[in-house]
C-alpha cells in the first residue's frame, strides 16, 4: 500500500449511497490507494446534482438500487453534467445483465459489495483512465487550433498571391494603355501636321496658271 503525502492532492469521492455503514467502508477501500480522500455521501437526485455542482468530485461511487434514487439515473445526470468524472457502481444487487447494462451507458467499471477489496484498483485505473482522456482532448484541442492558424495563413497566403497577380495584371494594362496613348498621340500630331501641310498649300498665293508664286 501507498504512504499517503502531505502533498498528495486530495481525490473528492462523491458517494450515491443510502447506508452510511457501507459508504464508510468504500472510503476505507479507496484509501487503501494511498490518496488522501474527501468524501460526500447523497442518496436523492437533488443532493447528488448539488454535489456534482458545488463539490466537483474526481470520482463517483454509485449503489445500483436505492429508496429515493436509482444508480442508473444518477449515471445518466452525471454523464450530463460532469461527462469526464468516472463512474463506478458499488452495489451488492448488481448481475451481470446489468453490469453490461451500466457498462454500455458509460459506467467505467462496478464493484460488488462483497468483495470491496478490488475497489481501490478500480478507482486508480479510472482516474489513470480520465487523466489519458482529458490529455487526449487536450492534445486534440490545441491540433485544432494549429489546424485553424494554418487555415488562417494559407488563406492569408492565397489572398497575398491574389492581390499580387491583380496588381501585376494592373500595372500590364496601365503600361500597356500609356503605350497605346502614346501612339495615339503620336499619329494624332502627324495627323494634325499633315492637315496643317494642306491647309497652308492652300491658302498660299497662287501665280498664272494656278501655280504657287514664290520669291527667287
Amino acid at each position: 500500500m501507498k504512504s499517503a503525502s502531505k502533498t498528495e492532492p486530495t481525490l473528492r469521492v462523491l458517494l450515491v449511497e443510502d447506508v452510511a455503514a457501507d459508504a464508510e467502508l468504500e472510503v476505507r477501500e479507496t484509501k487503501r490507494a494511498g490518496l488522501r480522500v474527501s468524501h460526500r455521501i447523497v442518496d436523492s437526485e437533488k443532493d447528488f446534482v448539488r454535489a456534482l455542482r458545488e463539490f466537483a468530485p474526481d470520482v463517483i461511487l454509485s449503489d445500483f438500487s436505492m429508496p429515493q434514487f436509482d444508480g442508473m439515473d444518477a449515471l445518466r445526470l452525471a454523464k450530463e453534467l460532469a461527462p469526464d468524472t468516472p463512474f463506478i457502481f458499488v452495489s451488492g444487487t448488481l448481475g451481470e445483465e446489468y453490469a453490461i447494462r451500466a457498462l454500455k451507458n458509460g459506467a467505467t467499471d462496478y464493484v460488488i459489495k462483497s468483495n470491496l477489496v478490488r475497489l481501490s484498483a478500480a478507482v486508480e485505473r479510472a482516474l489513470a483512465e480520465a487523466k489519458v482522456l482529458r490529455e487526449r482532448r487536450q492534445t486534440e484541442a490545441e491540433l485544432e487550433i494549429a489546424r485553424e492558424r494554418l487555415r488562417e495563413r494559407e488563406a492569408g497566403l492565397r489572398r497575398a498571391q491574389l492581390m499580387a497577380k491583380r496588381d501585376h495584371w494592373t500595372g500590364r494594362f496601365v503600361r500597356e494603355l500609356v503605350g497605346y496613348a502614346a501612339i495615339i498621340d503620336r499619329n494624332a500630331t502627324g495627323v494634325h501636321a499633315a492637315q496643317h501641310a494642306r491647309v497652308a498649300r492652300h491658302r498660299a498665293p497662287r501665280g498664272p496658271r494656278g501655280t504657287s508664286r514664290e520669291k527667287h
